[in-house]
This record gives structure tokens, sequence and C-alpha cells, in this order.
């Protein structure tokens, strides 16, 4: 199964490593180097996953200055992109050199996917995004599903026979998958 993976990590030895070892697998792969460029990237192209370092740059010019001044942090990225999104979010991993149980404990309830220190290991990486596009799958078929289920328990209410009644409940079906407001008129019993 292949994805689209956003790589947010400002070592940029680190981030070609992890673009190399996901294009092999053939996913196509995006880099940022800092918070700001990462939450553009999400707001504007689909991703199915985020492979982000914890502590991060702010922007691109916090990347440059000595010592890169880190005022952002993956796991903040994370909770930007979910509260923006929901549901359908891209799933995050959290990757750093410096991972401590309580920022792994933080990350992991917070909703994070997985949490890895670095370095990262190329096959244990492979995996990982094989298992989470598979979860992603099981996740998108198991909404489906459970959709369809429901709409066919409102079908089962639904005692009218007649022609109009029916083409009715059809217009209906056509228009819920839409954001459109439909007005039903007609008699009443």
């Amino acid at each position: 199964m292949i994805g689209r993976v956003l790589i947010v990590e400002d070592v940029r030895v680190q981030a070609l490593h992890l673009r190399r070892v996901l294009e092999r697998d053939g996913h196509h792969v995006e880099t940022c180097t800092d918070a700001a460029s990462a939450s553009e990237a999400l707001g504007s192209r689909p991703f199915d996953i985020v492979l982000t370092d914890l502590c991060l740059p702010a922007s691109e010019a916090a990347a440059a200055t000595e010592g890169g001044a880190r005022t952002a942090d993956g796991l903040a990225l994370f909770r930007q992109c979910r509260d923006a999104v929901g549901e359908d979010a891209p799933t995050f991993v959290i990757l750093t050199a410096y991972g401590t149980v309580e920022s792994a404990r933080e990350a992991l309830r917070s909703g994070v996917y997985d949490y890895i220190t670095k370095p990262v290991d190329p096959t244990e990486l492979s995996n990982l995004i094989g298992n989470i596009l598979e979860y992603r799958r099981l996740r998108r078929e198991n909404r489906e599903l459970n959709q369809a289920v429901a709409a066919r328990r409102v079908e089962e209410k639904l005692i009218g026979q007649s022609v109009p009644f029916l083409s009715m409940i059809e217009l209906a079906k056509a228009a819920a998958g839409s954001e459109a407001t439909i007005l039903i008129r007609g008699e009443s019993g």
C-alpha cells in the first residue's frame, strides 16, 4: 500500500535518510524543516502520515539562527492538525533523539500513533508505515460500514410504498452526501 508522507525534521541529513527509505518503498514524500511550513503543507495538501521531530524550530528563520530557537514541537503540530481536521487528520508519529518516558506517555495519550527514538531503523520504519496504512484502511472501511448499517436501519423504519414516497427517499439519499438543505413537501399521513 502506497501512502503520502510528510516528514517534519530540521536536521537535513535525518530528513534525507527518512525520505530515501520511504521513497524506496514507493511512498510519496514531502519534507518540511519547521512547524510553520509543516502547518502550511498540512493545510493545503492531504497526507496519510506525518513523521515529525519532537523538537522543532518555529520557522525556517529560527532554524537558521545559532542554536535553532526551538519554540515549537511535534506534539503541538499534531494537536493543531487534529483540532483543525478532526477524524480525517493524518496519523502522526513522533521522532526524537531526546525521548523521555514522560514525553512518550503524553504523546501517546494525546493520540499520536507511535513515538520512536532516533536513529530510526529503516526496516522498523518500513514496517511501521505499512502498519499505519493498514490501520487507516481498516478505520476508513469500518466508518463506511457503520454508515451503511445506520442508513439501512433508517430505511427499515420507513413504511411507505407509494411511487412518490419511494422517489422522495431516493432524492433524499442523493442529497445526503452533500451539504445541501432539502425541503420535503406534501401531505402528511
